[in-house]
Protein backbone atom coordinates (compact mmCIF):
# COMPACT_ATOMS: atom_id res chain seq x y z
CA UNK A 1 0.00 0.00 0.00
CA UNK A 2 1.45 3.18 -0.59
CA UNK A 3 2.94 5.52 1.72
CA UNK A 4 1.06 9.25 2.07
CA UNK A 5 3.12 12.22 3.33
CA UNK A 6 2.00 14.91 4.71
CA UNK A 7 3.43 17.47 1.41
CA UNK A 8 4.77 16.08 -1.75
CA UNK A 9 8.08 15.36 -1.17
CA UNK A 10 9.44 14.38 -4.13
CA UNK A 11 8.01 17.41 -5.54
CA UNK A 12 9.82 19.81 -3.25
CA UNK A 13 12.67 17.82 -3.42
CA UNK A 14 13.93 18.02 -7.26
CA UNK A 15 15.77 20.79 -6.72
CA UNK A 16 17.23 23.01 -3.48
CA UNK A 17 15.14 26.32 -1.93
CA UNK A 18 17.38 28.35 -4.02
CA UNK A 19 16.72 27.38 -7.39
CA UNK A 20 12.83 27.47 -6.93
CA UNK A 21 11.57 28.52 -10.05
CA UNK A 22 10.37 32.26 -9.85
CA UNK A 23 7.50 32.13 -11.73
CA UNK A 24 6.05 29.00 -9.80
CA UNK A 25 7.18 30.51 -6.14
CA UNK A 26 4.92 33.63 -7.77
CA UNK A 27 2.14 31.44 -8.67
CA UNK A 28 2.43 30.06 -5.04
CA UNK A 29 2.26 33.63 -3.23
CA UNK A 30 -0.83 34.16 -5.50
CA UNK A 31 -2.29 31.06 -4.14
CA UNK A 32 -1.74 31.08 -1.16
CA UNK A 33 -3.16 34.88 -0.57
CA UNK A 34 -6.35 33.38 -2.80
CA UNK A 35 -6.79 29.69 -0.96
CA UNK A 36 -6.42 32.24 2.58
CA UNK A 37 -9.50 34.77 1.27
CA UNK A 38 -11.31 32.48 -0.65
CA UNK A 39 -11.54 29.77 2.88
CA UNK A 40 -12.28 32.86 4.79
CA UNK A 41 -14.80 33.60 2.65
CA UNK A 42 -16.77 31.10 1.94
CA UNK A 43 -16.82 30.53 6.11
CA UNK A 44 -17.45 34.15 6.85
CA UNK A 45 -20.59 33.92 4.44
CA UNK A 46 -21.35 30.50 5.35
CA UNK A 47 -21.84 32.30 9.00
CA UNK A 48 -24.12 34.59 7.48
CA UNK A 49 -26.46 32.19 5.53
CA UNK A 50 -27.34 29.76 8.70
CA UNK A 51 -27.45 32.72 10.95
CA UNK A 52 -29.57 35.29 9.01
CA UNK A 53 -31.93 36.00 11.83
CA UNK A 54 -32.59 32.61 12.40
CA UNK A 55 -35.09 32.24 8.93
CA UNK A 56 -32.60 29.63 7.37
CA UNK A 57 -31.74 26.46 9.41
CA UNK A 58 -30.89 23.80 6.87
CA UNK A 59 -27.53 23.37 7.04
CA UNK A 60 -27.41 20.30 4.47
CA UNK A 61 -29.41 21.87 1.83
CA UNK A 62 -26.24 23.97 1.74
CA UNK A 63 -24.09 21.26 2.15
CA UNK A 64 -25.55 19.88 -0.89
CA UNK A 65 -25.32 22.69 -2.79
CA UNK A 66 -21.83 23.52 -2.45
CA UNK A 67 -20.80 19.63 -2.75
CA UNK A 68 -22.81 19.32 -6.05
CA UNK A 69 -21.04 22.77 -7.44
CA UNK A 70 -17.72 21.25 -7.15
CA UNK A 71 -18.35 19.25 -10.17
CA UNK A 72 -17.41 22.65 -12.10
CA UNK A 73 -13.39 21.68 -10.61
CA UNK A 74 -12.69 19.42 -14.01
CA UNK A 75 -14.03 21.82 -16.55
CA UNK A 76 -12.53 25.11 -15.05
CA UNK A 77 -9.12 23.16 -14.85
CA UNK A 78 -9.13 21.84 -18.21
CA UNK A 79 -9.93 25.11 -19.24
CA UNK A 80 -6.75 26.38 -17.51
CA UNK A 81 -5.07 23.44 -19.26
CA UNK A 82 -6.03 24.43 -22.38
CA UNK A 83 -5.64 27.83 -22.30
CA UNK A 84 -1.83 27.99 -20.65
CA UNK A 85 -0.75 24.41 -22.38
CA UNK A 86 -2.55 24.01 -25.35
CA UNK A 87 -3.67 20.90 -24.74
CA UNK A 88 -6.54 19.44 -26.36
CA UNK A 89 -9.96 18.31 -24.11
CA UNK A 90 -9.80 14.69 -25.20
CA UNK A 91 -6.32 14.31 -24.60
CA UNK A 92 -6.55 16.07 -20.82
CA UNK A 93 -9.97 13.34 -20.94
CA UNK A 94 -8.09 10.05 -21.40
CA UNK A 95 -4.93 11.29 -18.80
CA UNK A 96 -7.93 12.06 -16.08
CA UNK A 97 -9.45 8.82 -16.65
CA UNK A 98 -6.46 6.47 -16.64
CA UNK A 99 -6.49 5.90 -12.42
CA UNK A 100 -9.80 3.83 -13.02
CA UNK A 101 -10.51 0.49 -13.23
CA UNK A 102 -12.06 -1.31 -16.60
CA UNK A 103 -13.12 -3.97 -14.81
CA UNK A 104 -15.20 -4.40 -11.79
CA UNK A 105 -16.62 -0.79 -12.12
CA UNK A 106 -19.52 -1.01 -9.74
CA UNK A 107 -17.64 -2.45 -7.07
CA UNK A 108 -14.83 0.09 -7.56
CA UNK A 109 -18.04 2.84 -7.35
CA UNK A 110 -19.41 1.58 -4.28
CA UNK A 111 -16.47 0.55 -2.11
CA UNK A 112 -14.72 3.66 -2.90
CA UNK A 113 -16.46 6.47 -4.84
CA UNK A 114 -19.87 6.25 -2.94
CA UNK A 115 -17.94 5.86 0.14
CA UNK A 116 -15.99 8.97 0.05
CA UNK A 117 -19.17 11.00 -1.64
CA UNK A 118 -20.73 10.38 1.39
CA UNK A 119 -17.62 11.37 3.78
CA UNK A 120 -16.97 14.54 1.73
CA UNK A 121 -20.85 15.19 2.13
CA UNK A 122 -20.76 14.91 5.74
CA UNK A 123 -17.52 17.12 6.32
CA UNK A 124 -18.38 20.08 4.37
CA UNK A 125 -21.90 19.64 6.43
CA UNK A 126 -19.68 19.59 9.82
CA UNK A 127 -17.87 22.60 8.22
CA UNK A 128 -20.93 25.34 8.38
CA UNK A 129 -22.28 23.55 11.52
CA UNK A 130 -20.03 24.81 13.92
CA UNK A 131 -20.46 28.13 12.58
CA UNK A 132 -24.15 27.94 14.02
CA UNK A 133 -21.98 28.10 17.61
CA UNK A 134 -18.57 29.97 17.15
CA UNK A 135 -16.59 31.99 15.33
CA UNK A 136 -15.02 31.85 11.46
CA UNK A 137 -12.09 32.19 12.84
CA UNK A 138 -12.12 29.60 15.83
CA UNK A 139 -13.51 26.81 13.12
CA UNK A 140 -10.38 27.99 10.65
CA UNK A 141 -7.69 27.76 13.36
CA UNK A 142 -8.91 24.31 14.25
CA UNK A 143 -8.95 23.50 10.97
CA UNK A 144 -4.86 23.42 10.77
CA UNK A 145 -5.06 20.66 13.32
CA UNK A 146 -5.72 18.58 9.87
CA UNK A 147 -2.14 17.69 8.79
CA UNK A 148 -1.55 16.51 12.30
CA UNK A 149 -4.86 14.02 11.95
CA UNK A 150 -3.74 13.29 8.55
CA UNK A 151 -0.26 11.81 9.66
CA UNK A 152 -1.90 10.16 12.89
CA UNK A 153 -3.92 7.87 10.22
CA UNK A 154 -0.80 7.77 7.92
CA UNK A 155 0.91 5.68 10.58
CA UNK A 156 -2.17 3.76 11.53
CA UNK A 157 -3.04 2.53 8.50
CA UNK A 158 -0.45 3.33 5.90
CA UNK A 159 2.62 2.39 7.66
CA UNK A 160 4.36 5.81 7.87
CA UNK A 161 7.05 6.26 10.49
CA UNK A 162 6.62 7.35 13.48
CA UNK A 163 9.17 10.68 13.41
CA UNK A 164 9.55 12.87 16.61
CA UNK A 165 9.35 16.22 15.32
CA UNK A 166 5.77 15.12 13.58
CA UNK A 167 5.13 13.58 17.17
CA UNK A 168 5.48 16.75 18.64
CA UNK A 169 3.45 18.68 15.85
CA UNK A 170 0.83 16.28 16.91
CA UNK A 171 0.53 16.93 20.36
CA UNK A 172 0.66 20.73 19.79
CA UNK A 173 -2.01 20.73 17.87
CA UNK A 174 -3.95 18.53 20.13
CA UNK A 175 -2.51 20.61 22.73
CA UNK A 176 -4.51 23.64 20.98
CA UNK A 177 -7.34 22.29 20.51
CA UNK A 178 -7.84 21.16 24.05
CA UNK A 179 -7.20 24.74 24.90
CA UNK A 180 -9.70 26.30 22.40
CA UNK A 181 -12.53 24.07 23.95
CA UNK A 182 -11.20 25.12 27.55
CA UNK A 183 -10.78 28.56 26.49
CA UNK A 184 -14.83 28.60 25.50
CA UNK A 185 -15.51 26.83 28.58
CA UNK A 186 -16.76 22.95 28.43
CA UNK A 187 -20.27 22.52 28.00
CA UNK A 188 -21.37 25.97 26.45
CA UNK A 189 -22.42 26.36 22.81
CA UNK A 190 -18.73 27.45 21.87
CA UNK A 191 -17.34 24.22 22.92
CA UNK A 192 -19.66 22.35 21.42
CA UNK A 193 -19.11 24.40 18.24
CA UNK A 194 -15.02 23.35 18.77
CA UNK A 195 -16.17 19.77 19.28
CA UNK A 196 -18.52 19.77 15.90
CA UNK A 197 -14.85 21.57 14.09
CA UNK A 198 -12.66 18.93 15.31
CA UNK A 199 -14.74 16.19 14.13
CA UNK A 200 -15.07 18.15 10.39
CA UNK A 201 -11.59 18.08 10.60
CA UNK A 202 -11.03 14.39 11.54
CA UNK A 203 -13.44 13.49 8.52
CA UNK A 204 -11.54 16.34 6.23
CA UNK A 205 -8.54 13.80 7.16
CA UNK A 206 -9.87 10.80 6.47
CA UNK A 207 -11.17 11.68 3.33
CA UNK A 208 -7.31 12.36 2.12
CA UNK A 209 -6.14 9.42 3.51
CA UNK A 210 -8.64 7.50 1.71
CA UNK A 211 -8.57 9.04 -0.95
CA UNK A 212 -4.83 8.74 -1.46
CA UNK A 213 -5.34 5.17 -0.80
CA UNK A 214 -7.97 5.00 -3.81
CA UNK A 215 -5.99 7.18 -6.60
CA UNK A 216 -2.42 7.29 -5.14
CA UNK A 217 0.26 9.58 -7.40
CA UNK A 218 -2.82 11.26 -9.55
CA UNK A 219 -1.84 14.36 -10.95
CA UNK A 220 -3.96 17.66 -10.70
CA UNK A 221 -5.91 16.98 -13.44
CA UNK A 222 -6.59 13.22 -12.53
CA UNK A 223 -7.37 14.85 -9.02
CA UNK A 224 -9.67 17.46 -10.47
CA UNK A 225 -11.55 14.80 -12.62
CA UNK A 226 -11.78 12.47 -9.01
CA UNK A 227 -13.46 15.43 -7.58
CA UNK A 228 -15.91 16.46 -10.05
CA UNK A 229 -17.22 12.80 -10.44
CA UNK A 230 -17.50 12.65 -6.36
CA UNK A 231 -19.34 15.96 -6.73
CA UNK A 232 -21.40 14.47 -9.21
CA UNK A 233 -22.22 11.06 -6.83
CA UNK A 234 -23.43 14.60 -4.48
CA UNK A 235 -25.98 15.61 -6.73
CA UNK A 236 -27.84 12.66 -6.99
CA UNK A 237 -27.79 11.03 -3.23
CA UNK A 238 -26.91 14.39 -1.46
CA UNK A 239 -30.45 15.42 -0.95
CA UNK A 240 -31.32 12.43 0.92
CA UNK A 241 -29.85 14.00 4.40
CA UNK A 242 -32.29 17.09 3.31
CA UNK A 243 -35.12 15.53 3.13
CA UNK A 244 -34.28 13.30 6.56
CA UNK A 245 -33.19 16.52 8.95
CA UNK A 246 -36.53 18.34 7.48
CA UNK A 247 -38.87 15.55 8.09
CA UNK A 248 -37.32 15.25 10.97
CA UNK A 249 -37.69 18.65 12.18
CA UNK A 250 -34.05 19.16 12.87
CA UNK A 251 -33.89 21.56 10.24
CA UNK A 252 -36.43 23.39 8.06
CA UNK A 253 -36.71 24.82 4.74
CA UNK A 254 -38.94 28.00 3.72
CA UNK A 255 -38.47 29.00 0.45
CA UNK A 256 -39.60 32.47 0.98
CA UNK A 257 -36.62 33.13 3.53
CA UNK A 258 -33.51 31.75 2.18
CA UNK A 259 -30.94 34.20 2.02
CA UNK A 260 -30.19 33.51 -2.01
CA UNK A 261 -27.18 35.78 -1.92
CA UNK A 262 -25.48 34.62 1.25
CA UNK A 263 -26.32 31.40 0.07
CA UNK A 264 -24.93 31.48 -3.66
CA UNK A 265 -21.70 33.85 -2.65
CA UNK A 266 -20.97 31.18 0.19
CA UNK A 267 -20.95 28.36 -2.65
CA UNK A 268 -18.91 30.42 -5.70
CA UNK A 269 -16.59 31.11 -2.76
CA UNK A 270 -16.30 27.07 -1.91
CA UNK A 271 -15.75 26.50 -5.62
CA UNK A 272 -13.16 29.29 -5.97
CA UNK A 273 -11.39 27.15 -3.15
CA UNK A 274 -11.24 23.69 -4.30
CA UNK A 275 -10.46 25.00 -7.73
CA UNK A 276 -7.44 27.04 -6.16
CA UNK A 277 -6.13 23.97 -3.95
CA UNK A 278 -6.19 21.34 -7.15
CA UNK A 279 -5.48 23.61 -9.90
CA UNK A 280 -2.61 24.85 -7.09
CA UNK A 281 -1.22 21.93 -6.75
CA UNK A 282 -0.27 21.24 -10.70
CA UNK A 283 0.87 24.96 -11.15
CA UNK A 284 3.29 25.17 -8.52
CA UNK A 285 4.71 23.66 -5.87
CA UNK A 286 2.44 21.34 -2.97
CA UNK A 287 3.05 23.76 0.42
CA UNK A 288 1.87 26.54 -1.50
CA UNK A 289 -1.53 25.25 -1.15
CA UNK A 290 -1.55 23.86 2.28
CA UNK A 291 -0.22 27.28 3.44
CA UNK A 292 -3.49 29.11 2.00
CA UNK A 293 -5.93 27.73 4.85
CA UNK A 294 -3.10 28.68 7.54
CA UNK A 295 -3.47 32.09 5.57
CA UNK A 296 -7.06 32.49 6.35
CA UNK A 297 -7.19 32.38 9.94
CA UNK A 298 -5.54 36.15 10.66
CA UNK A 299 -8.27 37.17 7.44
CA UNK A 300 -11.13 35.65 9.73
CA UNK A 301 -9.25 37.32 12.42
CA UNK A 302 -9.36 41.02 11.52
CA UNK A 303 -13.14 40.09 9.85
CA UNK A 304 -14.61 38.24 13.29
CA UNK A 305 -12.87 41.61 15.07
CA UNK A 306 -14.63 44.43 13.00
CA UNK A 307 -17.35 43.15 11.64
CA UNK A 308 -18.84 40.72 14.33
CA UNK A 309 -16.91 42.76 16.90
CA UNK A 310 -15.49 39.39 18.50
CA UNK A 311 -12.88 39.39 21.20
CA UNK A 312 -9.88 36.91 21.81
CA UNK A 313 -8.82 35.99 24.97
CA UNK A 314 -4.91 35.33 25.73
CA UNK A 315 -5.48 31.47 26.24
CA UNK A 316 -6.77 31.46 22.36
CA UNK A 317 -4.01 33.32 20.80
CA UNK A 318 -1.92 31.15 22.48
CA UNK A 319 -4.23 27.98 21.19
CA UNK A 320 -3.79 29.02 17.46
CA UNK A 321 -0.35 29.78 17.95
CA UNK A 322 0.27 25.96 19.05
CA UNK A 323 -1.59 24.80 15.86
CA UNK A 324 0.21 27.02 13.48
CA UNK A 325 3.64 25.89 14.83
CA UNK A 326 2.22 22.25 14.92
CA UNK A 327 1.04 23.13 10.90
CA UNK A 328 4.46 24.77 9.91
CA UNK A 329 6.36 21.46 11.71
CA UNK A 330 4.20 19.31 9.53
CA UNK A 331 5.09 20.95 6.44
CA UNK A 332 8.82 20.22 7.04
CA UNK A 333 9.53 17.81 4.32
CA UNK A 334 10.30 13.51 5.25
CA UNK A 335 13.48 13.45 4.84
CA UNK A 336 14.14 16.60 6.59
CA UNK A 337 12.19 16.03 9.40
CA UNK A 338 13.61 12.75 9.91
CA UNK A 339 17.20 14.45 9.57
CA UNK A 340 16.09 16.28 12.35
CA UNK A 341 14.47 14.06 14.61
CA UNK A 342 18.00 11.46 14.36
CA UNK A 343 20.02 14.47 15.54
CA UNK A 344 17.50 15.16 19.01
CA UNK A 345 17.33 11.79 19.61
CA UNK A 346 21.07 11.49 19.15
CA UNK A 347 21.50 14.35 21.35
CA UNK A 348 19.23 13.45 24.32
CA UNK A 349 20.10 9.75 24.04
CA UNK A 350 23.16 9.22 22.44
CA UNK A 351 21.71 6.74 19.91
CA UNK A 352 21.58 7.20 16.10
CA UNK A 353 18.15 5.97 14.55
CA UNK A 354 17.28 4.91 10.56
CA UNK A 355 14.32 5.44 9.80
CA UNK A 356 15.01 3.10 6.88
CA UNK A 357 14.18 0.35 8.96
CA UNK A 358 10.46 1.26 9.11
CA UNK A 359 10.14 1.05 5.20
Amino acid sequence: MDKISIIDDDETQKQPYYKLSVQKTIYGIVIVLGIGAFFSLLTQYGKDTISDDGNFTSVTLLSWVCCSSTSCVFPVHAIVIMIFRGQSLSHIYRESMKIYPKRNIMKYFWSRIFVLAAIYNIAVTLNYYPLNFTAPTDVTAIFASILAIVYILSVIFLKEPLILIRALAVGLSVTGVVLFAYADGFGTFAAIGIILATIFSILSAIFRVFAKVVIGDASSIQSSMFMTIISIVNIFMGWIPVVIFTAAGIERIVWSQIPWSSLMLTNLFNICYNALVIIGIGVTYPIFTSFGALFGIPINAVVDIIVRNQSFSILKIISTLLLVIGFLILLIPLKKAQRISSKIIYLLTCRQVNYRDYY
